[in-house]
């Protein structure tokens, strides 16, 4: 019986020996080392489209009622440090400026100024292709980028550079002229038609200046109140007339 046991025992002792085994890996992918994090990148800021700077003619322009009809380049190179310049223009009469420079104001600013100061004399530069009919242009020495052919033909003296402004196309430019009440009558058809000067006496006419104005009352019985009586001298300038008339495209 003791034997039995023993024997029983030592074959457990065996069969516990051969029935050892290994603890199992756990299942799933076999782990690796993790890979770095990619540096982050910066969003490139999208830089502004650079503002183009053209050439450009700087027009003279002052109020509608100011006395000066014209001016001249030495005139305006006099009063470079008083002209308003707008912010806009970044060269003129030689001086270069820096675009949108502190203490300056934009073009509309510089059309408001001049509008409102209408006859006080200040004068302005502009770009032409800014320039609006709420302002006078003043010739420059007979030369002016709104003028009639002839005006625009000539070589325009004050030439300069301007951002954000579209180009000057002087194709583009028409003039019309328009003669307001005109009257051919009387007096003028007397001396063009019956004395026998012609009409092209009548418009070579130049200027005069008033010596007395006399008040024309109506008779009795007519409607209206007349028009008053001119004493006048010549004062020269013979051809002003038709030189007035024809400066435009289109005179009417």
């Amino acid at each position: 019986m003791l034997s039995r046991l023993v024997l029983l025992i030592a074959a457990c002792a065996v069969g516990v020996g051969a029935c050892t085994f290994t603890t199992p890996e756990p299942s799933g992918p076999t782990s690796e080392a993790p890979s770095p994090t990619p540096e982050p990148t910066a969003t490139p800021v999208p830089t502004p489209t650079p503002v183009p700077e053209v050439e450009v003619p700087l027009a003279v322009v002052t109020g509608y009622t100011a006395d000066a009809a014209t001016i001249t380049l030495a005139e305006v190179e006099a009063a470079a440090d008083t002209v308003l310049v707008p912010c806009e223009v970044t060269a003129y009469l030689g001086r270069e400026l820096a675009p949108f420079r502190s203490g300056c104001d934009s073009i509309d600013t510089v059309l408001q100024i001049i509008t409102d100061s209408a006859g006080d004399g200040r004068l302005a530069l502009l770009p032409a292709s800014v320039v609006t009919p709420s302002v006078k242009v003043l010739p420059v020495d007979g030369a002016d980028p709104f003028g009639g052919p002839q005006a625009r033909a000539l070589p325009y003296p004050i030439m300069g550079r301007a951002v954000g402004v579209e180009p000057y196309d002087p194709s583009q430019i028409r003039t019309v002229m328009s003669l307001g009440d005109s009257c051919p009558d009387r007096g003028v058809a007397y001396a063009a038609i019956t004395v026998g000067h012609g009409w092209d006496w009548v418009f070579g006419g130049g200027t005069a200046e008033y010596t007395a104005v006399y008040p024309n009352p109506v008779p009795a019985g007519y409607v209206g109140n007349g028009f008053n009586i001119v004493d006048a001298v010549r004062t020269g300038n013979e051809g002003a007339v038709a030189e007035l008339v024809s400066g435009a495209d289109v005179t009417l």
